[in-house]
């Protein structure tokens, strides 16, 4: 019998921690990986959202002027709170986190491994995974990148296999689900896009499997809409 995981269990004290004067927004693209982490989180959390679609196929300064005027760095995602703009989606999450006291640690130590593994996807798995995606999902004729990123990326999901090996971990934080799991899921629900079969990474397949059984789990494509 698989376990379901009950990420909502304090929805209602989570609820009421929100100041419903200051709309969420967030704007993102669904062929994005670190849009969908922050969809994920806040459809984990229960949290409603306004989702804004920018095409990121026209170039920087033609984007919508609603978006131009709060990014920051000129990509996705950004999320807007009622005034405040977070850029970079490991920041987001690091704020959501704090916000809604949700995906968080329960003590100091959780919060560093949490920042460590933040830290990590960005510099391995948020950069090896999504660029090869990107070569291979457009087609783009770059024999020596696609070998390059192609090979980080094994050694990253080396790496990551490596923390369920032994079988004691449920999550990147032993037993709790926090968003170092949600950060580094993000490109994996889309490495079929890369032509990488996770299942030559059984750690990594289960541990994608787990997060699939947590309340509210939706997959990226399902999650965001281009209208």
């Amino acid at each position: 019998m698989s376990r379901i995981y009950d990420a909502n269990s304090q929805i209602d004290w989570v609820a009421s921690r929100i100041d419903h004067g200051k709309r969420f927004t967030l704007f993102g693209n669904r062929n994005s990986g670190h849009s969908y982490k922050i969809a994920l989180m806040l459809m984990l959390a229960e949290v409603e959202y306004e989702y804004f679609h920018v095409n990121l196929d026209i170039e920087r300064d033609d984007r919508p002027d609603k978006f131009r005027q709060i990014t920051k760095f000129g990509e996705v995602p950004v999320l807007l709170h009622g005034e405040v703009a977070i850029c970079q989606s490991n920041a987001i999450l690091l704020y959501l986190a704090r916000l809604l006291h949700r995906f968080a640690g329960e003590n100091e130590r959780d919060h560093s491994e949490i920042e460590q593994w933040l830290f990590w996807e960005a510099n391995r798995i948020g950069f090896s995974l999504s660029n090869l995606r990107h070569i291979r999902r457009l087609g783009i004729a770059a024999p020596e990148l696609e070998a390059y990123y192609e090979s980080r990326a094994r050694d990253d999901l080396d790496r990551l296999n490596s923390e369920f090996s032994d079988g004691r971990k449920e999550f990147l934080i032993g037993d709790r689900f926090t968003i170092a799991d949600i950060a580094c899921c993000g490109y994996l629900f889309l490495a079929w896009q890369a032509k990488l079969d996770l299942n030559e990474w059984e750690g990594v397949a289960n541990w994608l499997a787990r997060i699939q059984t947590v309340r509210s789990w939706t997959a990226p494509l399902d999650l965001m809409s281009p209208t």
